[in-house]
């Protein structure tokens, strides 16, 4: 999906304060201080952006403006308060509240105070709507005498078209998380709900907000892929075996490849094949087709014509070669979220284990520290990392291991947990993955773009307008 992020405006927040941002190459982090309204225009944008137009409400401005791929799509926080299935409801009551109270909407326009609301909605024992709402309607019913109930919401229908992307957001807050349980451990179950609802991979889900970096969805992403990966191994396995009669009968293996099979070395063919269950290819069967192989690599002359039964052997680990070229080229995205990982976890690494498809977290441990103390654990739980490690790797696994990509990246300060250099790093590797169309940070530290990002590093201020 190509994705041109230009531009978005906020006007008159809190009532006052205007911002016009541009975006270069699609990538953007803006620097400022606290108390700048960084974060909260960031936060609008994300709500903007993935349709949560309930919570884009419960800000106070007067119009937003994102332009992309050249659409600008304009929205009014009035559009927003107006077009909901209660709009009509609203309307209509007021309407009749106005008929039975014999005041026109101008009126109650222009003294519209405390009072004459809770009288209009109905009273103070049933008050239906806030004063906010009533003030609208009352507006909308002044201006549009002759269209009271033509509430559509074609502006809202047709932003939607425009709006179809995949989000990663991670915002300031997920830094509380863990210290709110530690404080208030009644909390728990709550925030756990909560998390498991916006943090949850999920096919049909377009925005993931990564809120907590406990470790149960990451290794329960891990899992999944380690999984699918052993299961695509066997199948194509299974396919293999299961042609071999036709190959014999069709003679297909006469077309082995007997030059490119030499030029492979006998131990590289070793361990490709070692990573065949006995089951399927038994060890006294693996040593056949070895000594096979190397029988062929001695025949050098024309004379030396290979048999049916060498051919046949030829054909089969040639197609075993192809197989593993194949399972390779799936397990690259789980070897490369390993090595990134590993650029900065400490003391410890991911070991992708091909053979029994598994991504645990080993110790790293020299020879003195093995022979100072008896008791080294074999493996680290995910648990047990520091909380900027957990942020890296729930990140990354989102990114490397979902099977997703085209992913808008936002990140509210993502210097959190992180020291110096690897605040330098981050961002980099996040675009190294080729995974993200765009990405935006908000940012105090200036390590977070001391980098190839300098140039998209730009002070909030820039962006404010008159």
């Amino acid at each position: 999906m190509s994705v041109k992020l230009e531009r978005f405006a906020i006007k008159n927040l809190y009532g006052y304060k205007n911002f016009d941002v541009d975006f270069e190459d699609n990538k953007l982090i803006l620097v400022g201080e606290n108390g700048t309204s960084k974060s909260t225009i960031v936060s609008m944008f994300y709500s903007f952006v993935t349709k949560q137009w309930k919570k884009l409400r419960e800000f106070e401005f007067e119009e937003m403006m994102v332009v992309i791929n050249g659409n600008e799509l304009r929205l009014t926080r009035r559009e927003l308060l107006s077009n909901t299935k209660s709009l009509y409801k609203a309307h209509h009551f007021i309407l009749e509240r106005l008929k039975v109270l014999h005041i026109t909407p101008e009126y109650a326009l222009d003294h519209l105070d405390p009072e004459l609301a809770r009288a209009i909605g109905g009273g103070a024992g049933s008050h239906r709507f806030p004063s906010s709402v009533i003030r609208g309607v009352l507006t909308d019913l002044c201006s549009k005498q002759d269209q009271l109930f033509a509430f559509e919401q074609d502006n809202l229908t047709e932003i939607e078209k425009h709006l179809d992307f995949r989000i990663l957001y991670l915002p300031t807050y997920r830094r509380i998380e863990r210290d709110l349980k530690t404080i208030f451990p009644a909390l728990e179950e709550g925030i756990d709900r909560y998390n498991r609802n916006v943090s949850k991979v999920d096919d049909d889900r377009k925005h993931i907000e990564l809120v907590e970096f406990g470790m149960e969805d990451v290794m329960s992403l891990i899992n999944s892929t380690m999984s699918s990966i052993n299961n695509s191994f066997r199948t194509s396995l299974s396919s293999l075996t299961g042609g071999y009669l036709r190959v014999v009968l069709r003679k297909e293996y006469k077309s082995a490849d007997l030059a490119a099979l030499k030029a492979i070395p006998l131990e590289i063919l070793d361990n490709i094949m070692s990573r065949i269950d006995e089951s399927i290819l038994s060890k006294a069967d693996r040593q056949t087709l070895l000594n096979t192989i190397e029988d062929l690599k001695n025949k050098e002359t024309a004379s030396d014509t290979a048999s049916d039964i060498d051919l046949i052997s030829a054909h089969i680990i040639s197609e075993i070669v192809l197989l593993h070229k194949k399972q390779y080229e799936r397990e690259d995205n789980v070897r490369t979220f390993a090595k990134v990982c590993n650029k900065y976890l400490r003391g410890k690494r991911f070991e992708f284990n091909n053979d029994h498809f598994t991504l645990p977290i080993k110790p790293i441990i020299d020879s003195a520290e093995l022979k100072a103390t008896s008791c080294i654990i074999d493996e680290v739980k995910l648990s047990m990392l520091s909380s900027g490690e957990k942020q890296i790797v729930s990140l990354f696994a989102h990114l490397y291991l979902t099977g997703h990509s085209n992913y808008i990246l936002i990140i509210d300060e993502p210097e959190l947990s992180l020291s110096v250099p690897w605040q330098q790093t981050f961002l980099p590797d996040i675009l190294n993955t080729n995974r993200c169309i765009s990405l935006i940070a908000v940012t105090h530290s200036p390590f977070i773009y001391k980098n190839e990002l300098a140039n998209n590093a730009h002070s909030i201020e820039e962006f404010v307008s008159e």
